[in-house]
């Protein structure tokens, strides 16, 4: 499948990105308690979520911004906490950080890991999402995807995205031939508590054989070189897409 291929590489090529959240609040409790999945949801729309480690969106996260690992965990604890507290009495506890494990016996013995309302939609605890849209280009020839990488909170019906991670915003263009995104910019951002904003802008650069080169023209690329076998095309592109959690 195309998106797991390319998750692989997304991150072996430490490519770009920035993103955003939601909140669904009430008050009282969901009566049937049941999961919302963002995954399924984000299938309805068009995209994809990739469930990813949340340590490992922590470090990086920390890395980029220059902060520790705990800093970032705590910063991903409190707006959990807020985002819990509108509908719920439940206390949480940080698991996040290994040190505040025994904050549960000190809080309450009733309290629940803060992990317990961030777990991925019908996947494992422990996770983030990695937001991904596949847009097309060239028919059958050239694909882009796009993405920004998420903490989401979810409780009963009630979720937000957490946490964003802007040095994760990517553009990847693949297909038939080579192919490169030279980009102008590229940035997610939190428009409101339900959705994210994707933009970018920048010039496709495809290397093609001949036989395809027509497909290309017909979608608004120009030939920049060829040698009579292979002809290299660009076009500049914009992307602007809106990520909803509902």
């Amino acid at each position: 499948m195309y998106c797991k291929k390319i998750i692989s590489c997304l991150f072996a090529s430490s490519l770009l990105v920035s993103g955003g959240g939601a909140i669904h609040a009430n008050s009282g409790t969901d009566p049937d308690n049941t999961k919302f999945d963002f995954v399924e949801k984000a299938q309805e729309q068009g995209y994809t979520a990739e469930a990813q480690s949340l340590k490992q969106y922590i470090q990086t996260k920390a890395d980029d911004e220059g902060k520790t690992y705990e800093e970032v965990a705590n910063e991903i604890f409190a707006e959990t906490q807020k985002a819990h507290a509108q509908h719920s009495d439940q206390l949480l506890y940080n698991d996040l950080v290994s040190e505040n494990v025994s904050a549960r016996s000190v809080l309450n013995s009733n309290a629940e890991p803060v992990s317990s309302v961030l777990e991925a939609y019908g996947t494992k605890a422990n996770m983030n999402h990695m937001l991904l849209k596949i847009e097309n280009v060239v028919p059958n020839n050239l694909d882009i995807q796009y993405g920004v990488d998420t903490v989401i909170y979810n409780s009963g019906s009630f979720r937000q995205f957490i946490s964003i991670n802007a040095s994760t915003a990517f553009v990847l263009p693949y297909g038939n031939g080579i192919h490169k995104w030279n980009s102008g910019f590229k940035t997610a951002t939190l428009v409101d508590p339900l959705n994210v904003s994707f933009r970018a802008y920048g010039n496709l650069e495809s290397e093609v054989s001949y036989g395809l080169s027509a497909g290309f023209s017909a979608a608004g690329f120009s030939i920049s070189t060829s040698n009579g076998t292979t002809v290299t095309l660009r076009k500049t592109h914009q992307i602007a897409h809106n990520f909803s959690i509902y």
